[in-house]
Formats: structure tokens, C-alpha cells, sequence
């Protein structure tokens, strides 16, 4: 909430009173980073007893364990990343009036996404304690119902602004109609979304994370190749921009859907963390 707080404020003081522009949102940016992560740091040592010790020097058993951690989940976000990357550099390339459009619509289902990382923790924090084949099967019937739910209502959301008050996104009425077309898709991209980081949790519980990474990296090739065909080549614009969000979660969700049910109940355990979330 602190780091909130001050991202809020620092970008009114830097960009709207002081007219810094992208380099003022960019020292916000850094400034909020600071504050969250000195903020953790600061709770963690009062808090949670966690401190330090720059003294000690971790052993080789040490290191492999942290890289068998750390190495899947790194490629994980670097992948996740890039097809954002994909998307939003093919969503540069419009024309500026569907440029506009996209990132009017973008704001508010990117917002709307965040509700979703809460799925992963549920999944992390109750699928490990399940320890009979019911709780664990109760369990996950729980947390795919929860991410239909969330899924559908942030999917309606986010395509009802746009088609219901799209005024309350730009004044241009000329943005309206590219705002409307995209729409069913972001209804349907955030319902995929929800379904994906549902199971993603549950495999994450798992500790499936070498699967998790290497599903991820297929993703982006065949995005790449999605956007590539589809935009670049095939002139689809705005809407080839937004098949391109359905195409990503629906490759991600048949993969982690797939991999749900191969796999089964095996695997929970429970010295994986909260802290393990990959999120949407």
C-alpha cells in the first residue's frame, strides 16, 4: 500500500505539476521499487526475524538447490514477459487512432488481471496440506470453480467498459468503435487467463516448475510465430493485436489444463512458498 501510495503521488508531483514526462513516470518507477522492496526488507528483519548474514558463504548443495528453484522460474517470467514484449510492440506498429484504442482497452484488463493472482497463492498455500486424495481433489475443484468465477465477472468487466461507457475511457468518439471490436476478445482472454493461473498454482504446488518453464518457452515461440503471421504479415491490426492476447492464454491454459490431468494428485509439496507465484 505504501509503494502504492507513492507511486500515486510521485507521478501527480512529477508528471502532472511538473511536466517531467516519460522520464518523470521512469524516476517514479524506480522510486516506488525502492520503497516496496526497503519496506520488505525493513518488515522482514522487525517482523519476521529474517536478517542478512553477508558472512556466510553458501555451499555448492546450496547453490544447485536455489538453481533448481530459481533457473525454471526465471525462464518462466523472461518468457512471460516477451509475449507481453510481442504484444504491445505489435500494438506500436497501428495506425495511431487503433494504437489508442489498444491501450485504452489494454489499461483496464491489465488491471482487471491482477485479480487474478490470487488464485496462484490459494492453490500454493491449501494444495500442499491436502494430504488425502479427497481434500486434494475437493481442493482443486475449489480453485478451478473460483477461477471461472473471477474470470468471467473480470472478463465482463473488462469488455463491458468498453462497449457499455466507453467515454469513461478516452472522449475521442472516433476510438469508440476500435474500443467495441476488441471487446468479446478481451472477455474471452481474461477468462483463459483465470483458468491458466488456477492450474498454474496447482502445478507450482507441485513443484512442476521445470514443466511451467519449458511450456512457457513453447508459448512464445508460437506466439511469435502467431504474431508474426497474423499482424506483421497478414494485416489484421488491432484485432490481430487482441487474438494474439487469446491466442497466448489459450496455448497457456491448454498446456496447463493438460498437464492438470496427466499428472493427477501426485506431487503436492509444501516446502513450496507463497513467494513461488509466476501471476498472470
Amino acid at each position: 500500500m505504501l509503494a502504492v501510495a507513492v507511486n500515486i503521488t510521485s507521478n501527480i508531483i512529477a508528471v502532472g505539476w511538473l511536466g517531467l514526462g516519460l522520464q518523470g513516470a521512469a524516476a517514479t518507477t524506480v522510486a516506488t521499487q525502492v520503497v516496496g522492496a526497503s519496506v520488505l526488507v525493513l518488515v522482514s528483519q522487525q517482523g519476521g526475524g529474517l536478517t542478512p548474514n553477508l558472512t556466510t558463504q553458501p555451499t555448492l548443495e546450496d547453490i544447485k538447490l536455489f538453481g533448481r528453484t530459481m533457473g525454471p522460474l526465471s525462464v518462466t517470467y523472461v518468457c512471460k514477459n516477451l509475449c507481453y514484449i510481442l504484444l504491445q510492440t505489435a500494438a506500436a506498429s497501428l495506425s495511431l487512432i487503433q494504437l489508442a484504442a489498444h491501450q485504452a482497452v489494454f489499461s483496464v484488463w491489465n488491471l482487471l488481471a491482477f485479480a487474478n493472482a490470487p488464485l496462484e497463492q490459494v492453490a500454493l498455500a491449501y494444495m500442499p496440506a491436502a494430504t488425502t486424495p479427497w481434500q486434494q481433489g475437493s481442493t482443486t475443484q475449489l480453485i478451478l470453480a473460483l477461477s471461472a468465477v473471477i474470470g468471467v465477472t473480470c472478463g465482463a468487466l473488462a469488455a463491458g467498459v468498453p462497449l457499455l461507457i466507453p467515454q469513461a475511457l478516452t472522449r475521442d468518439p472516433a476510438v469508440w468503435e476500435y474500443m467495441r471490436r476488441v471487446a468479446p476478445s478481451a472477455l474471452v482472454a481474461m477468462s483463459l487467463t483465470a483458468a491458466d493461473v488456477g492450474v498454474t498454482g496447482i502445478l507450482l504446488a507441485k513443484r512442476d516448475l521445470a514443466y511451467i518453464a519449458r511450456a512457457y518457452t513453447v508459448t512464445l515461440c508460437l506466439l511469435g510465430v502467431f504474431m508474426w503471421f497474423g499482424v506483421y504479415k497478414g494485416g489484421w491490426g488491432l484485432d490481430g493485436v487482441w487474438a494474439g492476447l487469446v491466442f497466448f492464454f489459450g496455448v497457456r491454459c491448454l498446456q496447463s489444463v493438460g498437464r492438470l490431468i496427466t499428472t493427477g494428485d501426485r506431487g503436492f509439496d509444501a516446502r513450496l512458498g507463497s513467494g513461488t507465484s509466476v501471476d498472470a
